[in-house]
């Protein structure tokens, strides 16, 4: 696999470690340490898969209004996503109406517990 893979994480050390595993893995990747220099990223060159870690931001609606940022661009809206965190999120979450910034919400199963092996395989089935 060679594709094109954004990876939206802050924390430098941690992005290393993915570039370097994601790229002995044979991804092309990209990384940005903001969700605004993530769209940025993703408009000039739109990727084949998104990795967008949920503890850079601070609620649950941030990254609901991060992830509909992508879904709603045409550029990026056919661009899987996947978002990393270490916790479940307890409230269900389902489709809400994007049109809506309060009523932000992501597609169930959206969140996985993050560990290396999960994130090669969510990207791999992206």
């Amino acid at each position: 696999m060679s594709g094109h893979t954004l990876i939206i994480e802050p924390d430098q050390a941690l992005a290393q470690r993915f570039e370097t595993i994601l790229n002995d893995e044979g991804f092309d990747i990209e990384i940005v340490a903001s969700g605004n220099e993530g769209m940025r990223a993703a408009r000039r060159h739109p990727p084949d898969v998104i990795v967008l870690d949920a503890n850079l931001l601070h609620t649950e609606d941030e990254v609901a209004r991060n992830y509909w940022a992508f879904k709603l661009h045409p550029r990026t809206r056919h661009v899987p996503i996947v978002v990393l965190t270490e916790q479940q999120y307890e409230r269900a979450v389902g489709e809400a109406d994007p049109g809506r910034v309060g009523d932000y919400s992501l597609p169930k199963n959206t969140f996985i517990p993050f560990t290396l092996f999960e994130l090669l395989r969510f990207i791999h089935l992206a």
